[in-house]
């Protein structure tokens, strides 16, 4: 059986009702079965397909692949080897090490470790650990080594 159902587009934000399957049967009488549609046409459909697949094209997306990458590269710049064989968490705990190590007195150029913590913050930006206060607030840290 079905039954007229009417939602929003996901892409052009129109309403649009089409015919969607009812459980006549059992417990679920009366629910709607399946996954409801996202887009009122096949227009709308690919304009959906192609924005997802250009934001992951870009590595912009908030894949595990993207994320591993902006760590690996935090990593990277404050020192440490890249983590292969380990996990997302473990390679958070790594970072978290190399930066307390980057900010402690070390016998590093000064200006080195500065730009060094300055790239690690804007990087765990753009991997979305932190927000723009906290990015603020941890580059203010950078500027009193000045």
């Amino acid at each position: 059986m079905y039954k007229a159902y009417t939602t929003e587009c996901t892409v052009c934000k129109s309403e649009f009702t089409y015919d969607r399957r009812v459980q006549t049967k059992g417990k679920f009488r009366g629910n709607w079965m399946g996954r409801g549609r996202e887009t009122c046409s096949q227009a709308c459909a690919k304009k959906r397909q192609e924005k997802y697949k250009s934001r992951f094209k870009a590595g912009t997306g908030n894949s595990r692949k993207a994320r591993r990458s902006i760590v690996n590269r935090c990593c990277r710049k404050l020192g440490g080897a890249e983590g292969y064989n380990l996990n997302e968490y473990q390679i958070l705990e790594k970072l978290e090490e190399l930066i307390d190590y980057t900010i402690e007195e070390v016998p590093h150029d000064e200006v080195t470790v500065q730009q060094n913590y300055i790239d690690a913050v804007n990087d765990l930006l753009e991997l979305g650990l932190i927000n723009e206060d906290q990015q603020v607030k941890m580059l203010k840290i950078a500027e009193k080594w000045n």
